[in-house]
């Protein structure tokens, strides 16, 4: 299933930095991101309204503790 979220806010990257997108939209297909910015024209499924919201896509938890490491149990 396509899905599209409208957000007042997106994190967007542009010329390898950071930026923040108004008014733009992000759109998924599973764990897939087919789309961050605005105008996106294809067809999707389901549309969900964040306006007033920042949406910020692909964020992975890299939560580590330096002074532990997996190596030494194996």
């Amino acid at each position: 299933m396509r899905t599209k979220i409208e957000a007042t806010w997106i994190v967007g990257c542009e010329r390898g930095h950071h930026t923040l997108i108004r008014d733009g939209e992000l759109v998924f297909e599973g764990n897939r991101i087919l789309h961050v910015g605005k105008g996106f024209e294809g067809k999707v499924d389901r549309v969900i309204d964040a306006k007033g919201k920042l949406v910020s896509p692909g964020f992975i938890d890299t939560h580590v503790h330096s002074g532990h490491r997996a190596s030494h149990r194996l």
